[in-house]
């Protein structure tokens, strides 16, 4: 059994000889060797914790396992505590990674205590607020990468923030680096599709979203603790995930790898994990139907419907501005005009009206700099009536080249401030 113990020689050793030197395993080994009492009250009582398992305990090479698991003596619970919390994950999942490596009896609850009492924990126990794929900590940026499959995820220091590579799909927020003309104009050049979450609205990225809040969590416990980001990064990797019973590594790589615990090699054998798609499949589908418990459907949005837009989060307005659709950029995603600006929001963020939204013109003069030389060039070239005020049924006044006959000239294209096409009430036209 030792030799395909997954630990360094060193470790197996102190093991060895603390093992040797505790009266507890030593007791238990004998049991183990000579058999045990038949009645529970007749075995020592600091071995008798141990009785209603004894039949999974065995002794290989001066170590005392149960099944695969290495039984740890009591004078290294503690250095074995701080190895399974090495990644500050929670308590479940402290005690999951245990279960499939180490045991003592009482471990649960010393797991439990220890957890509940981590400074590090308890100085980060708040949520962190939701941020983008893209983050920067301790003035070191880093890009989040995350496995949708497995939920396996990689973070690595970002020397630059311009870098480039061949890729097929990029799904990211609306971070500057992301949004930028510079990056639209790589993924156009480089022919890979771009697709972007809507604004305020980090759900519809969340699965990056979560892998960033866990690498922030893992990044700043472990710049606390004055530890290997790398060595806890690597101790979440294997830690199973509830409800797949099976960690991320084993999911992307088929097996675990090694980490500082002391691992069975049997454990670390290559083996596919079995049912892991569907598994995944109705885990969202379950955290789905709780979702829309509370929800309901929102009819799409078509070109030229009015909206009213949620008001920013960090915002003091918190009047719902008025808007009108302008197209559908991506699913339950919109671009909405509204004061001359383009934003882009999540459906949930916009409400549909049946108001009217008043166009502003502009007097041609007052547009030269936008049309430039172009709209000077399509004006006739004599006009015999100045420029008179028409009121409309609207109420809405716009200042109109009357002809002659006092109906509106056809002869020039008139555009408003935000570039839509203006066309003259019906009772103008002949």
């Amino acid at each position: 059994m030792i030799k395909y113990l997954s630990i360094s020689p060193e470790r197996l050793r102190e093991l060895q000889e603390k093992t040797r030197d505790d009266v507890t395993l030593q007791d238990l080994k004998r049991n183990i060797e000579s058999g045990w009492p038949n009645q529970r009250n007749r075995v020592l009582p600091r071995t008798r914790a141990y009785y209603n398992f004894r039949d999974e305990l065995s002794v290989q090479d001066g170590l005392v396992f149960k099944g695969e698991r290495v039984v740890v003596t009591a004078s290294m619970r503690s250095q074995m505590l701080d190895k399974i919390h090495s990644s500050h994950i929670g308590t479940e999942g402290c005690l999951q990674r245990a279960r499939e490596v180490v045991f003592w009896p009482g471990m649960n609850a010393a797991i439990k205590e220890h957890v509940s009492g981590c400074d590090t924990c308890n100085a980060y126990r708040k949520e962190q607020p939701k941020r983008a794929s893209y983050i920067t900590t301790e003035r070191k940026d880093y890009i989040i990468m995350v496995d949708d499959y497995s939920n396996y995820f990689k973070f690595n220091v970002l020397n630059e923030t311009t870098a480039a590579a061949i890729i097929t799909e990029v799904r990211s927020d609306n971070e500057p680096q992301f949004a930028s003309t510079s990056f639209e104009n790589f993924a156009r050049e480089w022919e890979f599709k771009h697709i972007t979450s809507s604004p305020y609205y980090a759900q519809s990225n969340g699965k990056v979203e979560n892998s960033v809040k866990t690498a922030k969590k893992i990044l700043k416990k472990a710049q606390a603790d004055k530890r290997d980001p790398y060595l806890a990064l690597l101790a979440w990797r294997n830690t199973p995930t509830e409800g797949l019973n099976s960690s991320p590594v084993q999911r992307l790589m088929g097996r675990r790898t090694r980490t500082p615990l002391p691992t069975s090699a049997n454990l670390s054998k290559p083996k596919l994990p079995c049912m892991v798609k569907e598994q995944v499949t109705n885990k969202r589908r379950k955290q789905a139907r709780y979702y829309n418990r509370g929800s309901k459907p929102l009819p799409e949005l078509k070109p030229g419907d009015v909206v009213r837009i949620r008001p920013d989060p960090n915002s003091s307005d918190k009047t719902w501005r008025s808007g009108v659709c302008n197209e559908k950029v991506a699913p339950r995603s919109y671009e909405v005009m509204s004061d001359g600006k383009l934003y882009r929001r999540n459906r949930r963020h916009l409400a549909a009206t049946t108001e009217r939204v008043e166009e502003k013109e502009t007097l041609p003069d007052e547009t030269s700099e936008l049309y430039g030389a172009t709209f000077q060039n399509e004006l006739p070239a004599a006009q015999d009536n100045p420029l008179q005020e028409v009121s409309t049924d609207s109420g809405m006044q716009t200042n109109q080249p009357l002809s002659n006959e006092g109906k509106p000239s056809n002869s020039v294209e008139r555009r408003s401030s935000r570039g839509r096409l203006l066309k003259a009430p019906d009772y103008y036209r002949s």
